[in-house]
C-alpha cells in the first residue's frame, strides 16, 4: 500500500485530462467514492447546506409502516449510518450536531412509545451522548443553540 504523501506526488505531475479519468473511474467503482466526489464538487463550500439536504433522507425510517420493533430498529441504524456518513465527509461538528437533532426530533414526535424496547432504548441512548459529545466541539459561540433542544429532548424523551 502506498503512502498517502507519495499518492499525492504522483497525483501532481499528472495532467488535467488524466485527473480527470482517474476521478471518473473512482468514481464509477464505489457508490460512497461517488458520492464523495459530488459533495467535494457541488456542495463542499456550505457543509450546514448539505445537511439541510440529507434531512429528507432521515424521514425514510418514520415515513414507512413497520411489522416489528427490530425492523425499525433496523432502519433507525440505517438512518444513523447516514448521519456517520455525512460527518467523514465534511468533518463539520455542527452539520452532524444539527442531524442528530433532527433525528431525535422526528422520534420523538410519533414514535417515542417506541422507546419500550430495548434495542430502540439503546440506540436513542447513545445518540443522546453522541450529541453531548459534539456539543462540547462545536464552537462557544453556537453551544446555546445546540444544548436547548438538547435538554428538551432529554425531558420528553425520559419524561
Amino acid at each position: 500500500m502506498e503512502s498517502l504523501a507519495s499518492l499525492k506526488k504522483e497525483l501532481s505531475g499528472l495532467e488535467r485530462s488524466e485527473l480527470i479519468s482517474i476521478c471518473a473511474r473512482l468514481a464509477r467503482h464505489k457508490k460512497e467514492n461517488k458520492e464523495l466526489l459530488a459533495y467535494l464538487l457541488l456542495d463542499a463550500d456550505d457543509p450546514l447546506h448539505y445537511a439541510e439536504k440529507m434531512k429528507p433522507k432521515l424521514d425514510e425510517p418514520f415515513d414507512e409502516p413497520y411489522h416489528s420493533a427490530w425492523t425499525f430498529s433496523k432502519r433507525l441504524r440505517k438512518a444513523l449510518r447516514l448521519i456517520t456518513k455525512y460527518q467523514r465527509f465534511t468533518g463539520s461538528a455542527r452539520g452532524e450536531a444539527e442531524l442528530l437533532i433532527y433525528f431525535l426530533q422526528k422520534f420523538q414526535g410519533d414514535w417515542r412509545h417506541e422507546l419500550k424496547y430495548q434495542a430502540i432504548q439503546n440506540i436513542v441512548y447513545r445518540c443522546l451522548v453522541k450529541l453531548e459529545t459534539l456539543i462540547d466541539k462545536v464552537e462557544e459561540d453556537y453551544r446555546s443553540d445546540y444544548a436547548d433542544p438538547l435538554h428538551c429532548l432529554k425531558e420528553t424523551l425520559y419524561a
